[in-house]
């Protein structure tokens, strides 16, 4: 697999997973990955208008960290995961940790990590899609 889909597919999965906690919880919004020499990019839109609660923003940040944690070693467990997520250390994106304002509970990555883990397929179709859109397969 070559660097770039590797990144592809790991941008897809990091918004795919955003996308589905935020549907689990209510939330509407759109995914953007594009692709340039610089590298990928990607994001999750929240759609306007909507009301979000700390808990919910928190849980919809941290998902797409998990989800590329996820991708590299699926047998991550939640205590490996607190550790990474330190919003100190950068184990978020920066405009993750923005969105959940700096802090997470273990409860919190608990919850995300084993949605995610029950959904992975539906993670995965999704990022399909996304990777779809660019003309190259999984």
């Amino acid at each position: 697999m070559t660097g770039m889909l590797f990144e592809l597919r790991r941008a897809a999965l990091h918004e795919a997973a955003h996308a589905l906690i935020a549907a689990r919880l209510g939330v509407t919004g759109r995914i953007q990955l594009s692709v340039s020499a610089a590298g990928v990019e990607g994001s999750f839109h929240i759609a306007e208008g909507q009301s979000l609660s700390q808990a919910t923003r928190e849980r919809i940040a941290i998902a797409g960290a998990i989800a590329g944690a996820l991708y590299v070693e699926p047998t991550i467990g939640a205590q490996q995961l607190a550790r990474r997520l330190k919003l100190v250390s950068g184990g978020v994106s920066a405009s993750d940790a923005q969105l959940c304002d700096g802090a997470v509970s273990t409860a919190e990555i608990d919850d995300v990590l084993a949605t995610l883990q029950a959904e992975w397929h539906e993670v995965e179709e999704i990022a399909r899609r996304e990777v779809g859109r660019f003309g190259v397969g999984w």
